[in-house]
């Protein structure tokens, strides 16, 4: 019987562990894929929003050669922190069903080597929101062509490229590409750009400015063909239809919150937000929380690695003031 199991290993996984750790509970982390896997899939080089500190767990520190960390900056501090604090952490196990009550949960796993079944008192879900890639719903979309991620670019060089969307994956993914000698064309159903990363913008414009980029402002994908992809855009009669080799879809995630419905668990229809409370993380079903950006649903700006980190120690907290009201079971130290 464990205290606590927590399901995922991303910045919230990690810092709930770390919490339980030093609150003296036996816990178990458990994780699909890789550690951090979230920020693994993110482009190779990549810059991350935040300057170190605001990323770092309990008190060890990221070490990053330049003011904002790099992808694998981020990764080499993440491996870093589960060895020296001995977190324990089972990875390329998938969590598929929880079933029981608060104080006795039944956790089932597969992994390549079978099943497993987990006893614990409590249970953390920080499974993250980045599972399930937003669809354009265009015919085509299926074609071995069609990218919904991007890892770098040196692939396409000398390839036509259509990169749809303008947030900052989208303005990141078109840069790289035109730097490796992609013919670039950016399609953005908006007619200006916004919220994008304050380095990015500038480099932008200059690109579209100079040709290197095409950008198609207020349009938007109609179809896509094996050779060619078809635009609508706004003010003209007629679609356009631009020479392609690969698409690039980077229009956002969506949280796959088919896991927590099964369970049980209330999400919001609308958000796809789990409900919880908004002070201890605890979900409609007494004993399960949720934590990290899952918290947020498809509102991706409110929840990141920064404020995520934080919600672990505050469920810990919870859990160990619960469980003393309660005067019924009895944590191990």
């Amino acid at each position: 019987m464990y205290d606590v199991v927590i399901v995922g290993a991303g910045p919230a996984g990690l810092s709930a562990a770390y919490a339980a750790k030093n609150a003296g509970l036996d816990y178990l982390v458990i994780e699909r894929r890789c550690i951090v896997h979230t920020i693994y899939e993110f482009p190779i080089g990549l810059s991350l929003y935040s300057t170190p500190e605001r990323i770092e767990l309990a008190d060890v520190p990221l070490i990053a050669r330049d003011a904002k960390p790099t992808r694998e900056d981020a990764l080499r501090y993440y491996r870093r922190f589960v060895e020296v604090n001995g977190v324990e952490v089972r990875t390329y196990e998938e969590v598929t069903d929880v079933q029981g009550r608060d104080g006795d949960f039944s956790v089932a796993t597969q992994n390549t080597g079978g099943a497993r079944v987990y006893r614990t008192r409590k249970v953390v879900l920080a499974t993250g929101a980045f599972d399930r890639p937003n669809r354009l719903g265009v015919p085509g979309e299926d074609l071995p062509k069609v990218r919904n991620d991007f890892r770098e670019a040196h692939p396409y060089y000398g390839q036509d490229v259509l990169v749809v969307g303008g947030g900052s994956s989208a303005v990141e993914t078109a840069l790289s590409l035109c730097r490796a000698g992609a013919h670039v064309t950016l399609s953005y159903r908006r007619s200006a750009f916004a919220g994008l990363k304050y380095w990015g913008l500038p480099d932008l414009e200059n690109r579209i400015r100079e040709g290197a980029i095409h950008a198609l402002m207020s349009s938007v994908v109609r179809e896509i063909r094996p050779s060619e992809v078809v635009l609508d855009i706004d003010g003209h009669d007629a679609p356009m239809l631009i020479p392609n080799d690969f698409v690039f879809c980077m229009i956002g995630y969506a949280p796959d919150t088919a896991f927590f419905t099964r369970l049980g668990l209330a999400v919001d229809k609308n958000t796809c937000q789990p409900v919880h409370h908004p002070e201890t993380f605890e979900s409609t079903l007494p004993g399960i929380y949720v934590i990290g950006v899952i918290t947020a649903g498809n509102i991706s700006s409110e929840v990141f690695i920064e404020n995520g980190r934080l919600h672990g120690p505050v469920v810990m907290t919870h859990i160990i003031r619960k469980v003393k009201g309660e005067g019924g079971l009895s944590f191990r130290t």
